[in-house]
Protein backbone atom coordinates (compact mmCIF):
# COMPACT_ATOMS: atom_id res chain seq x y z
CA UNK A 1 0.00 0.00 0.00
CA UNK A 2 1.27 3.43 -0.89
CA UNK A 3 1.58 5.59 2.20
CA UNK A 4 3.37 8.60 0.78
CA UNK A 5 1.96 12.11 0.40
CA UNK A 6 2.99 15.00 -1.82
CA UNK A 7 5.82 17.17 -0.48
CA UNK A 8 5.30 20.76 0.49
CA UNK A 9 7.39 23.41 -1.17
CA UNK A 10 8.98 24.68 2.06
CA UNK A 11 10.00 22.73 5.15
CA UNK A 12 8.53 24.52 8.17
CA UNK A 13 9.47 22.29 11.06
CA UNK A 14 8.43 24.76 13.74
CA UNK A 15 4.72 24.17 13.19
CA UNK A 16 5.20 20.43 12.66
CA UNK A 17 7.05 20.02 15.95
CA UNK A 18 4.36 22.07 17.64
CA UNK A 19 1.81 19.45 16.62
CA UNK A 20 3.78 16.77 18.43
CA UNK A 21 4.04 18.53 21.75
CA UNK A 22 7.48 20.13 21.39
CA UNK A 23 7.77 23.73 22.47
CA UNK A 24 10.36 26.44 22.03
CA UNK A 25 11.61 28.99 24.52
CA UNK A 26 14.35 30.31 22.28
CA UNK A 27 14.79 33.80 20.91
CA UNK A 28 13.23 34.47 17.48
CA UNK A 29 15.43 33.51 14.56
CA UNK A 30 17.11 36.18 12.39
CA UNK A 31 15.00 37.74 9.65
CA UNK A 32 15.58 36.49 6.08
CA UNK A 33 18.38 38.05 4.09
CA UNK A 34 18.46 38.70 0.37
CA UNK A 35 20.85 36.07 -0.95
CA UNK A 36 20.58 34.90 -4.55
CA UNK A 37 19.90 31.20 -4.80
CA UNK A 38 22.07 29.37 -7.30
CA UNK A 39 19.22 27.03 -8.21
CA UNK A 40 17.71 25.68 -11.41
CA UNK A 41 15.16 22.93 -10.74
CA UNK A 42 14.68 20.16 -8.18
CA UNK A 43 16.44 16.92 -8.99
CA UNK A 44 13.14 15.09 -8.35
CA UNK A 45 9.57 16.21 -9.02
CA UNK A 46 6.64 15.26 -6.79
CA UNK A 47 5.79 12.07 -8.66
CA UNK A 48 9.41 10.95 -8.72
CA UNK A 49 9.69 11.50 -4.96
CA UNK A 50 6.82 9.06 -4.44
CA UNK A 51 8.50 6.51 -6.67
CA UNK A 52 11.93 6.82 -5.09
CA UNK A 53 10.55 6.61 -1.55
CA UNK A 54 8.52 3.57 -2.51
CA UNK A 55 11.58 1.76 -3.88
CA UNK A 56 13.67 2.61 -0.84
CA UNK A 57 11.18 1.39 1.75
CA UNK A 58 10.06 -1.66 -0.28
CA UNK A 59 13.69 -2.76 -0.63
CA UNK A 60 14.38 -2.26 3.08
CA UNK A 61 11.25 -4.26 3.96
CA UNK A 62 12.40 -7.08 1.66
CA UNK A 63 15.85 -7.06 3.26
CA UNK A 64 14.34 -7.05 6.75
CA UNK A 65 12.36 -10.22 6.08
CA UNK A 66 15.54 -12.25 5.57
CA UNK A 67 18.04 -10.01 7.36
CA UNK A 68 19.76 -9.67 3.98
CA UNK A 69 22.68 -7.26 4.41
CA UNK A 70 23.56 -7.08 0.71
CA UNK A 71 20.03 -6.03 -0.23
CA UNK A 72 19.90 -3.58 2.68
CA UNK A 73 23.05 -1.81 1.49
CA UNK A 74 21.44 -0.92 -1.84
CA UNK A 75 18.99 1.49 -0.13
CA UNK A 76 20.53 2.37 3.23
CA UNK A 77 23.79 4.24 3.77
CA UNK A 78 25.69 6.22 6.40
CA UNK A 79 24.42 6.25 10.01
CA UNK A 80 21.06 4.74 8.99
CA UNK A 81 22.83 1.67 7.59
CA UNK A 82 24.99 1.27 10.70
CA UNK A 83 21.93 1.42 12.95
CA UNK A 84 20.05 -1.21 10.92
CA UNK A 85 23.09 -3.51 10.76
CA UNK A 86 23.24 -3.49 14.55
CA UNK A 87 19.54 -4.31 14.67
CA UNK A 88 20.13 -7.26 12.33
CA UNK A 89 22.81 -8.56 14.71
CA UNK A 90 20.46 -8.16 17.66
CA UNK A 91 17.65 -9.92 15.81
CA UNK A 92 19.98 -12.82 14.94
CA UNK A 93 21.10 -13.12 18.56
CA UNK A 94 17.70 -12.64 20.23
CA UNK A 95 15.26 -14.07 17.71
CA UNK A 96 11.59 -13.42 18.47
CA UNK A 97 12.60 -11.53 21.59
CA UNK A 98 13.64 -8.55 19.49
CA UNK A 99 11.83 -6.51 16.84
CA UNK A 100 13.42 -4.23 14.25
CA UNK A 101 12.58 -0.56 14.74
CA UNK A 102 9.74 0.75 12.53
CA UNK A 103 10.54 3.02 9.60
CA UNK A 104 8.71 6.30 9.06
CA UNK A 105 7.23 6.05 5.54
CA UNK A 106 4.94 9.07 5.31
CA UNK A 107 6.33 12.56 4.97
CA UNK A 108 4.78 15.91 5.82
CA UNK A 109 7.16 18.13 3.88
CA UNK A 110 10.35 17.98 1.86
CA UNK A 111 13.21 20.02 0.45
CA UNK A 112 14.99 18.67 -2.63
CA UNK A 113 18.36 19.81 -3.93
CA UNK A 114 18.61 21.41 -7.36
CA UNK A 115 19.30 19.29 -10.45
CA UNK A 116 22.49 21.20 -11.26
CA UNK A 117 24.31 19.50 -8.37
CA UNK A 118 25.93 16.56 -10.14
CA UNK A 119 27.15 15.03 -6.90
CA UNK A 120 25.99 15.11 -3.32
CA UNK A 121 22.29 15.36 -4.19
CA UNK A 122 20.15 15.42 -1.09
CA UNK A 123 16.50 15.29 -0.06
CA UNK A 124 15.49 16.36 3.44
CA UNK A 125 12.09 15.24 4.71
CA UNK A 126 9.95 15.74 7.79
CA UNK A 127 8.48 12.30 8.45
CA UNK A 128 5.34 11.32 10.32
CA UNK A 129 5.96 9.40 13.58
CA UNK A 130 6.67 5.72 12.97
CA UNK A 131 4.91 2.94 14.86
CA UNK A 132 4.23 3.98 18.45
CA UNK A 133 6.58 6.97 18.31
CA UNK A 134 5.15 10.36 19.27
CA UNK A 135 7.49 12.73 17.44
CA UNK A 136 8.38 13.46 13.86
CA UNK A 137 11.72 12.45 12.39
CA UNK A 138 13.93 14.43 10.06
CA UNK A 139 15.14 12.02 7.39
CA UNK A 140 17.95 12.72 4.95
CA UNK A 141 18.14 10.84 1.64
CA UNK A 142 21.25 11.01 -0.55
CA UNK A 143 22.32 10.18 -4.09
CA UNK A 144 26.09 10.12 -4.45
CA UNK A 145 26.00 10.61 -8.22
CA UNK A 146 23.50 10.50 -11.07
CA UNK A 147 23.98 6.75 -11.61
CA UNK A 148 23.65 5.70 -7.98
CA UNK A 149 20.54 4.68 -6.07
CA UNK A 150 18.92 7.13 -3.70
CA UNK A 151 19.42 5.88 -0.15
CA UNK A 152 18.14 6.71 3.31
CA UNK A 153 21.28 8.19 4.87
CA UNK A 154 20.11 9.21 8.36
CA UNK A 155 16.97 9.51 10.46
CA UNK A 156 17.37 12.43 12.89
CA UNK A 157 15.72 13.04 16.25
CA UNK A 158 14.80 16.76 16.42
CA UNK A 159 15.56 18.77 19.54
CA UNK A 160 12.73 20.91 20.98
CA UNK A 161 12.61 24.31 19.34
CA UNK A 162 12.50 25.86 15.93
CA UNK A 163 14.30 24.49 12.90
CA UNK A 164 14.46 26.99 10.03
CA UNK A 165 12.72 25.95 6.82
CA UNK A 166 14.89 25.06 3.84
CA UNK A 167 14.52 27.45 0.91
CA UNK A 168 12.78 25.29 -1.68
CA UNK A 169 10.69 27.46 -3.99
CA UNK A 170 8.15 26.13 -6.47
CA UNK A 171 9.87 24.48 -9.46
CA UNK A 172 13.27 25.24 -7.94
CA UNK A 173 15.54 23.03 -5.93
CA UNK A 174 17.13 23.81 -2.60
CA UNK A 175 20.65 25.22 -2.75
CA UNK A 176 23.43 22.86 -1.74
CA UNK A 177 26.30 24.81 -0.17
CA UNK A 178 29.89 23.68 -0.67
CA UNK A 179 31.34 22.32 2.56
CA UNK A 180 34.24 24.80 2.44
CA UNK A 181 32.17 27.85 1.46
CA UNK A 182 31.05 30.53 3.91
CA UNK A 183 29.14 32.45 1.22
CA UNK A 184 26.50 34.41 3.17
CA UNK A 185 27.12 32.31 6.28
CA UNK A 186 28.63 32.91 9.68
CA UNK A 187 31.04 30.05 8.91
CA UNK A 188 31.50 27.29 6.35
CA UNK A 189 29.80 23.90 6.94
CA UNK A 190 33.16 22.25 7.63
CA UNK A 191 34.11 24.96 10.14
CA UNK A 192 30.70 24.56 11.82
CA UNK A 193 31.16 20.81 12.26
CA UNK A 194 34.75 21.16 13.47
CA UNK A 195 33.62 23.84 15.92
CA UNK A 196 30.98 21.53 17.37
CA UNK A 197 33.59 18.78 17.73
CA UNK A 198 35.51 21.28 19.86
CA UNK A 199 32.40 21.74 22.02
CA UNK A 200 32.15 17.97 22.50
CA UNK A 201 35.85 17.66 23.30
CA UNK A 202 36.43 20.72 25.47
CA UNK A 203 32.93 21.65 26.64
CA UNK A 204 33.14 25.13 25.14
CA UNK A 205 32.99 26.98 21.82
CA UNK A 206 36.13 27.68 19.80
CA UNK A 207 37.39 31.27 19.99
CA UNK A 208 36.20 32.26 16.51
CA UNK A 209 32.68 30.74 16.53
CA UNK A 210 29.96 30.74 19.21
CA UNK A 211 27.77 27.69 19.84
CA UNK A 212 24.81 26.88 22.04
CA UNK A 213 26.83 24.54 24.24
CA UNK A 214 24.34 22.85 26.57
CA UNK A 215 22.20 20.93 24.05
CA UNK A 216 20.70 17.56 24.95
CA UNK A 217 23.00 15.49 22.73
CA UNK A 218 26.16 16.97 24.26
CA UNK A 219 24.92 16.65 27.84
CA UNK A 220 23.62 13.11 27.33
CA UNK A 221 26.85 11.98 25.68
CA UNK A 222 28.91 13.42 28.54
CA UNK A 223 26.74 11.73 31.17
CA UNK A 224 26.83 8.38 29.38
CA UNK A 225 30.60 8.59 29.01
CA UNK A 226 31.02 9.18 32.73
CA UNK A 227 28.57 6.44 33.69
CA UNK A 228 29.41 3.72 31.14
CA UNK A 229 33.05 4.33 30.20
CA UNK A 230 34.90 6.38 32.78
CA UNK A 231 33.44 4.91 35.99
CA UNK A 232 34.41 1.25 35.28
CA UNK A 233 38.03 2.38 34.83
CA UNK A 234 38.26 4.47 38.00
CA UNK A 235 40.45 2.11 40.03
CA UNK A 236 42.13 0.06 37.32
CA UNK A 237 43.18 2.40 34.51
CA UNK A 238 42.11 5.29 32.33
CA UNK A 239 39.61 6.14 29.62
CA UNK A 240 39.49 8.61 26.76
CA UNK A 241 37.05 9.62 24.04
CA UNK A 242 37.84 11.24 20.68
CA UNK A 243 35.58 12.78 18.04
CA UNK A 244 35.88 13.20 14.27
CA UNK A 245 33.71 13.99 11.29
CA UNK A 246 32.77 10.82 9.40
CA UNK A 247 34.14 10.03 5.96
CA UNK A 248 30.95 11.13 4.17
CA UNK A 249 31.74 14.74 5.05
CA UNK A 250 29.36 17.64 5.63
CA UNK A 251 26.41 18.57 3.39
CA UNK A 252 24.48 21.83 3.76
CA UNK A 253 21.19 23.27 2.48
CA UNK A 254 20.39 27.00 2.42
CA UNK A 255 17.54 28.01 4.75
CA UNK A 256 14.82 30.63 4.27
CA UNK A 257 16.67 33.17 6.41
CA UNK A 258 19.92 32.87 4.44
CA UNK A 259 21.60 30.52 6.92
CA UNK A 260 22.04 26.79 6.42
CA UNK A 261 21.29 23.38 7.86
CA UNK A 262 24.49 21.35 8.01
CA UNK A 263 24.26 17.54 8.01
CA UNK A 264 27.36 15.62 9.02
CA UNK A 265 28.33 12.11 10.15
CA UNK A 266 30.01 11.88 13.53
CA UNK A 267 32.46 9.15 14.50
CA UNK A 268 33.57 8.90 18.11
CA UNK A 269 35.91 6.41 19.75
CA UNK A 270 36.00 5.34 23.40
CA UNK A 271 39.30 3.84 24.49
CA UNK A 272 39.92 2.20 27.88
CA UNK A 273 43.31 0.98 29.08
CA UNK A 274 44.02 -1.08 32.19
CA UNK A 275 47.23 0.04 33.88
CA UNK A 276 46.96 -1.81 37.21
CA UNK A 277 48.87 -5.13 37.23
CA UNK A 278 46.62 -8.16 37.29
CA UNK A 279 43.44 -6.11 37.06
CA UNK A 280 40.45 -6.64 34.81
CA UNK A 281 37.11 -4.97 34.35
CA UNK A 282 33.78 -5.64 32.72
CA UNK A 283 31.88 -3.24 30.50
CA UNK A 284 28.13 -3.72 30.54
CA UNK A 285 25.88 -3.07 27.56
CA UNK A 286 23.78 -5.29 25.33
CA UNK A 287 24.72 -3.50 22.10
CA UNK A 288 28.45 -3.59 22.90
CA UNK A 289 28.24 -7.28 23.79
CA UNK A 290 26.49 -8.17 20.54
CA UNK A 291 28.96 -6.20 18.41
CA UNK A 292 31.94 -7.70 20.26
CA UNK A 293 30.83 -11.34 20.49
CA UNK A 294 27.56 -11.77 18.59
CA UNK A 295 25.98 -12.88 21.86
CA UNK A 296 23.40 -11.16 24.07
CA UNK A 297 25.36 -11.60 27.32
CA UNK A 298 25.18 -7.88 28.03
CA UNK A 299 28.80 -7.54 29.16
CA UNK A 300 32.37 -7.83 27.89
CA UNK A 301 35.36 -8.54 30.15
CA UNK A 302 38.87 -7.33 29.30
CA UNK A 303 42.28 -7.36 31.00
CA UNK A 304 44.30 -4.96 28.82
CA UNK A 305 42.22 -2.59 26.70
CA UNK A 306 38.93 -2.00 24.94
CA UNK A 307 38.14 0.28 21.99
CA UNK A 308 34.60 1.07 20.87
CA UNK A 309 33.83 2.95 17.65
CA UNK A 310 30.43 4.67 17.34
CA UNK A 311 28.54 6.05 14.34
CA UNK A 312 26.27 9.08 14.86
CA UNK A 313 25.17 12.20 12.96
CA UNK A 314 24.62 15.92 13.53
CA UNK A 315 22.24 18.50 12.08
CA UNK A 316 23.50 21.99 12.91
CA UNK A 317 21.98 25.36 12.08
CA UNK A 318 24.44 28.09 11.10
CA UNK A 319 22.99 31.64 10.90
CA UNK A 320 23.58 34.04 8.00
CA UNK A 321 26.68 36.22 8.16
CA UNK A 322 24.76 39.34 9.25
CA UNK A 323 22.65 37.62 11.92
CA UNK A 324 22.18 39.40 15.24
CA UNK A 325 22.01 36.09 17.14
CA UNK A 326 25.37 34.79 15.94
CA UNK A 327 25.28 31.35 17.55
CA UNK A 328 25.46 27.97 15.85
CA UNK A 329 23.18 25.38 17.43
CA UNK A 330 22.44 21.70 17.14
CA UNK A 331 18.85 21.17 15.97
CA UNK A 332 18.73 17.38 15.47
CA UNK A 333 20.94 14.34 16.00
CA UNK A 334 21.34 10.62 15.41
CA UNK A 335 22.42 8.86 18.58
CA UNK A 336 25.62 6.80 18.59
CA UNK A 337 25.55 3.21 17.34
CA UNK A 338 28.50 0.95 18.26
CA UNK A 339 29.93 -0.41 15.00
CA UNK A 340 33.23 -1.93 16.10
CA UNK A 341 34.55 -3.29 19.40
CA UNK A 342 38.10 -4.46 20.11
CA UNK A 343 38.94 -5.99 23.47
CA UNK A 344 41.82 -7.96 24.93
Amino acid sequence: MKTYVKPLSIVSVMSLLGLTGCSSHEEPLPQPTNIEQNIVAPVLNNEQVDGVMGKIFDTISTADEQLNVDTLKTRLSGPALQKRLLEYKKKSAMGDGYSLSPLAKTFKASAISGSQYESGRITYMVMEPAGDEKFVRLDVFKQNDVRSNWTLWASFTPLPGTIPGVKNEYKKGAEVIDANSNDGLLASPNDVVNGYLNVLKNGKSPENLAFVEDDYFHKNLSERYGREISSPMKDVGNANITYAMGSDGATALRTDDGGALVFAPLTYMSEMNITKNGASTTLKGEDISIVATGKKDGEVKFTQFMKIEYSAALCLYVPPADAKDAQVRLVAYVDGTPVKVEAK
